[in-house]
């Protein structure tokens, strides 16, 4: 797929029809189709050029206008009602967030444009990151001042830095600034969500419509394939990845019309601006934190050709790093809060960032810089309903290649798991397996993590789990040692955050078929990292963990 906004231009050549433009996407490749000779625009382009700009221009305007005087409505009507609560999650809150979060990259800009004029901007941003990391380590001292044992996951935070350091695929070329600001920013987020209630109370309610966003593609996959499946039984297949058909669907309808290319240009020039990261990699990891591994590379899609290996890198880990708002509800089901696992997935974003660009720097010139985002071709679609309808017809080619890479990976660990528990049979050792040989080795990393040295083990296992098999019977495990008592209020956190990711062996098939379905070409450089990134996302995992043990009150969360 290509991305073309040449907009209002006309081309001549002899006799042939005069060509128009658009900006839409299309799920196959080609030219993109002459429009309909209407009028000849060969005379006074100029003039039509500017008559065009000018309609865009009072049309922008006029839409401003109209979302302004919708907004002070909303409030008017809040004011005369005398309520209190705002409705964060649903209500006139949630348009304030919407309205913030769309305006606030004009002042950016601006405070971006301006400041590098007072100061050079590599000097005011290592400047910035000393102040932080300066109050950030004095706001630690004193609150762990009663008990200095809770500085541990500080050790362990710089451990893992240190570890991903030394098995850096370029060392010479780290950009410690963009790591520096990657660790900054989960830090600044971990304050937010994890000390600050209203902040928590926001990502959770984030959350939740994105959960009831997807939830419309259950109602047309309970029509497809019955009630008992969809709800009773919920099964993978026919639940969760019929999610990949709406989204398809969707996505499609979204770039015909060239609103997703804006989203992605607007989000992707603000952490480009604060990470150092390209559009593309930062505007995906975000992406993934709601739309998870499988749905978030079709943003991308038309993308994904142009990017670099180290690009592709990052793409993978975020995926890895994080976990879908559509598995949330699976999750609580076990018994898992649902706050520690937002929070722990929007937190592991940045970090999956600045952790990839450690362990695998970028040396080569990035392809997908804003301005070029902005004008990247693409072919065209008769239609929206046509771009629509192969949307959703390219999601069940997806879908296809996922199921079957998951089935392979997660058969082949079991077949893993039974030769080591024969052997450990004739040695005397039963129900050995290779979880249970993480859980063993994972002591250390647990106990640096924070987690009470008795309960090390345990946690160990879980992490066990998920890298062997999947988070979802990590979670399960963990949802029953819950109710055991098993585990303590701090070990139950930590062990959360340490489980909030799609690392695990089914994913590496899953990522190994979403992208090399959607971009062929880029294969190579997909099998040759993917075992890479999916140790950097869960090496990321308890980064996250390691964070919010540190920031955790001593009354806990």
């Amino acid at each position: 797929m290509e991305m073309s906004t040449n907009i209002d231009h006309c081309k001549t050549n002899g006799n042939e029809n005069n060509q128009g433009c658009i900006i839409s996407l299309g799920s196959h490749d080609g030219p993109p189709k002459a429009d309909k000779k209407e009028f000849d625009c060969s005379r006074w382009p100029l003039q039509l050029l500017l008559i065009s700009n000018k309609k865009q221009f009072v049309l922008r305007c006029l839409c401003h206008i109209l979302f302004v005087a919708y907004l002070l409505t909303a409030v008017n009507h809040w004011y005369l009602s005398d309520k209190i609560d705002m409705n964060w999650k649903d209500g006139l809150g949630l348009l304030i967030i919407i309205a913030t979060m769309y305006y606030i990259t004009w002042p950016l800009k601006w405070l971006f444009a301006i400041l590098p004029k007072i100061t050079p901007h590599t000097h005011l941003k290592t400047g910035l990151l000393c102040v932080f990391f300066t109050l950030f380590f004095l706001y630690i001292y004193f609150d762990t001042k009663n008990d200095r044992l809770r500085l541990l996951p500080l050790a362990g935070l710089i451990a893992l830095i240190f570890i991903g350091f030394l098995f850096s695929k370029h060392r010479g070329h780290v950009d410690w600034t963009t790591v520096a600001t990657g660790f900054a920013t989960q830090i600044t987020i971990g304050l937010l969500t994890i000390r600050w209630s209203v902040g928590r109370s926001i990502v959770q309610a984030m959350g939740q419509l994105a959960e009831k966003f997807f939830s419309f593609a259950y109602i047309g996959a309970e029509v497809t394939y019955g009630h008992e499946l969809i709800d009773n039984y919920g099964v993978f297949a026919f639940k969760v990845l019929s999610v990949l058909f709406f989204m398809c669907f969707f996505i499609e309808i979204l770039f015909y019309y060239g609103i997703l290319q804006t989203v992605i240009i607007r989000i992707g020039w603000c952490l480009h601006k604060l990470l150092g990261t390209t559009a593309i990699e930062s505007v995906y990891t975000c992406a993934s934190v709601f739309l998870g591994m499988s749905e978030a590379p079709i943003i991308i899609k038309p993308y994904l050709i142009d990017l670099t290996e180290s690009e592709i890198h990052a793409v993978m880990m975020g995926g890895f790093s994080t976990v879908a708002g559509t598995v949330f509800a699976a999750y609580t089901s076990f018994g898992i809060d649902s706050a520690y696992l937002i929070t722990a997935s929007v937190m592991s974003a940045p970090t999956a960032l600045s952790f990839s660009k450690l362990i695998f720097p970028e040396t080569q010139k990035s392809l997908t810089n804003i301005e070029q985002l902005s004008t990247k071709k693409v072919s065209n679609e008769n239609n929206v309903v046509d771009a629509a309808c192969k949307g959703a017809q390219f999601g069940l080619h997806l879908i296809g290649a996922i199921i079957a890479n998951i089935i392979a990976f997660v058969s082949f660990v079991a077949f893993i798991n039974a030769i080591i528990c024969w052997l450990g049979s004739l040695v005397g050792i039963k129900n050995l397996s290779f979880e249970v040989i993480l859980g063993k080795i994972l002591i250390p990393v647990t106990w640096i993590l924070g987690v009470d040295y008795s309960e090390c083990e345990t946690v160990g296992r879980l992490i066990g789990l998920k890298m062997t098999i999947n988070e979802f019977v990590a979670y399960r495990q963990m949802g029953k040692w819950k109710n055991e008592n098993k585990l303590n209020r701090k070990s139950e956190i930590v062990a959360t955050f340490a489980l909030c990711s799609f690392a695990n062996p089914g994913s590496i098939g899953s990522m190994i078929a979403t992208l090399t379905t959607l971009c062929p070409s880029q294969r190579p450089a997909i099998i040759s990292n993917v075992l890479r990134a999916f140790v950097g996302g869960t090496v990321t995992c308890l980064l996250t963990a390691s964070i919010a043990s540190l920031l955790m009150p001593e009354e806990g969360l």
